[in-house]
């Protein structure tokens, strides 16, 4: 095992370690509430980004003024 430990002592050290990962996950959730308003967010996220893609669609559709023409003495002689 790492660092010459026996496995009972690893399989322990391993369960506190996991243990003590729930309890503060645990913790967050109980103090922070951080998924208490996440369809709200989730919501005007998509309103965000619905208007970026509208202003996007609209600059993109919008007829360029300027127009590409080839001078005639870059154009092969037939």
């Amino acid at each position: 095992m790492p660092a010459g430990t026996s496995w009972p002592r690893y399989i322990a050290a391993v369960s506190a370690m996991m243990l003590s990962m729930f309890a503060g996950a645990q913790t967050v959730h109980v103090f922070y509430n951080p998924l208490q308003d996440f369809e709200s967010r989730i919501e005007s996220e998509k309103q965000k980004l619905l208007i970026a893609k509208q202003k996007d669609s609209s600059a993109a559709v919008a007829p360029s003024t300027a127009t590409s023409t080839t001078p005639s003495s870059t154009l092969p002689s037939s």
